[in-house]
């Protein structure tokens, strides 16, 4: 299964939400957080990325980031980056006022 870009957008101007939340456990793709901020901003939505399977990855620059587009990006430390077992949660800082 892909993400159908399209249909998240349909079901975001339908639905009006608050939060999206971008990230899987086991998607054999790169994310295109770009998009899901265009939905995001086209319905007053925050965007939460959750990258915990795939930080690695996004530190070692092998899979886009989504901190350019994401308000708040969500991760451990115990996956792929082998630390303690905690997580790590950031949040932007701008006019937007995350709760």
């Amino acid at each position: 299964m892909l993400i159908d870009y399209e249909a998240l957008k349909r079901e975001a101007q339908e639905y009006n939400p608050n939060l999206i939340v971008a990230g899987a456990s086991a998607y054999p793709r790169e994310i295109e957080y770009n998009r899901f901020r265009e939905v995001c901003d086209s319905v007053d939505a925050y965007l939460l990325a959750d990258i915990c399977h795939v930080s690695g990855l996004v530190a070692s620059g092998l899979q886009n980031s989504p901190f350019e587009h994401a308000d708040i990006v969500m991760t451990t430390t115990h996956k792929s980056l082998q630390g303690p077992r905690a997580s790590m949660i950031f949040s932007r800082k701008d006019d937007r006022n995350i709760p």
